[in-house]
């Protein structure tokens, strides 16, 4: 269960990085987020 949670902290941990990198460049898809 721990790895799973760990899983999921790291996926949103990097979508988080994904959508302010996208944010930085003007992508559309952060301004619907």
């Amino acid at each position: 269960k721990i790895e799973i949670c760990m899983a999921l902290l790291l996926s949103l941990q990097e979508k988080d990085i994904i959508l302010d990198v996208l944010g930085r460049a003007g992508h559309p898809i952060t301004n619907a987020a």
